[in-house]
């Protein structure tokens, strides 16, 4: 007797985005991974949108467990893994660490910070906040932590000690990050000295990798707020209105162009045009 296959079982496409970075062969330095499409990460309802790297960094809408004015809104099939599902803003929307910082989210800023930050998203006009630690403005200039953001078609980053701040746009030639378009926009950071460090960026295909000899000593003190995405602590900088992100991830070190590639060759099976 010939047992019963489901084909369905078989020949289902791996389109998790868990499931697409260990294809590109990056899994075990998956430090953070929230998919709108994996029904693992978000299951259809509530205020909280699941790490599914097994680190438990998990993320609610908005800045609490009670819905909000500032919680982005779910579109698409709970679980489907299609380019469909995603996460929009009104405008005045994003998602936080459901807990307080760990001892990751609190080293990207401090000496040895070896990390990547990768969002695929669509943008209508408005581009706005990433990811931060930092309490005031994306581009004020003493607040403890990190943060990334975009501005004028590119990735910035600005990192702060307390007393004193670097940043910088991290493409020097072009700026990739257009509207109405599907971009995965990568930002990397590594820490080689006081006076030598490396930050990178990738969107689309396109990558650029810096290198910064000025003198900037990182702080020892945590970040100044709870890890955000797409919101500050003093509301002055949201998700653009019409924002839509599809998925968010971390990674513990800073990736080369080839693992950038390779993990774009693997995302385009859910998001061809990226």
């Amino acid at each position: 007797m010939i047992p019963f296959l489901n084909p369905q079982r078989i020949y289902r496409p791996m389109r998790t985005i868990k499931e697409m970075v260990t294809d590109a062969g990056l899994l075990g330095n998956l430090a953070v991974c929230l998919d709108p499409g994996d029904k693992n990460s978000w299951p259809g309802s509530g205020q909280t949108v699941f790490d599914v790297s097994s680190n438990g960094r998990n993320f609610t809408l908005g800045t609490s467990t009670s819905v909000g004015v500032d919680d982005p809104t779910f579109n698409g099939i709970a679980g489907s893994e299609s380019s469909s599902e995603y996460f929009s803003s009104d405008g005045g929307d994003g998602f936080q660490k459901a807990t307080a910082n760990d001892t990751f989210m609190n080293s990207l800023h401090k000496v040895g910070f070896n990390w990547t930050i990768i969002s695929i998203e669509f943008f209508s006009a408005s581009y706005g906040a990433a990811f931060t630690t930092r309490s005031r403005a994306v581009n004020a200039n003493h607040d403890t932590g990190l943060s990334t953001y975009t501005a004028a078609g590119q990735p910035w980053f600005r990192m702060s000690n307390g007393s004193a701040s670097i940043s910088t746009a991290l493409f020097t030639a072009s700026t990739p990050i257009a509207s109405n378009l599907m971009l995965m926009i990568g930002v990397g950071g590594k820490y080689n000295s006081n006076t030598n460090r490396d930050f990178s960026a990738y969107v689309n295909g396109t990558f650029q990798i810096q290198n910064f000899t000025d003198s900037f000593v990182p702080t020892a003190s945590d970040g100044s707020t709870q890890a955000k995405f797409g919101l500050t602590s003093d509301n002055s900088l949201f998700m653009g209105s019409g924002r839509r992100v599809h998925g968010f991830l971390m990674f513990n070190k800073m990736l080369s162009q080839v693992e950038f590639d390779a993990l774009r060759a693997s995302f385009q099976r859910r998001w061809p045009t990226i």
